[in-house]
């Protein structure tokens, strides 16, 4: 389980060990975020997901502090999750 150290995976990824493969605001409004994201774990190759929401207060995906926090996926679904 690899542990971002305070890093934020959306907005550093590199610094969590991650690759942000891509993103996707569902609801697209103006003053929330309901994002879907994929990143690909540096070291391992694996893939993984992530869901997170709020107003316009919170960072998005400011309280992933691991791996743990996100969805191991496959290869095939990282490719075809995103619009």
């Amino acid at each position: 389980m690899s542990d971002f150290h305070g890093n934020n995976p959306y907005y550093e990824p590199e610094k969590c060990g991650l690759e942000l493969i891509g993103s996707y605001d569902k609801d697209n409004e103006r003053y929330s975020f309901n994002i879907l994201a994929v990143w690909k774990d540096i070291e391992t190759g694996k893939y993984y997901k992530g869901e997170d929401s709020g107003c316009s207060c919170p960072t998005p995906f400011e309280e992933f502090d691991s791996l743990a926090d996100m969805t191991e996926i496959s290869e095939h679904e990282a490719k075809h999750i995103l619009p």
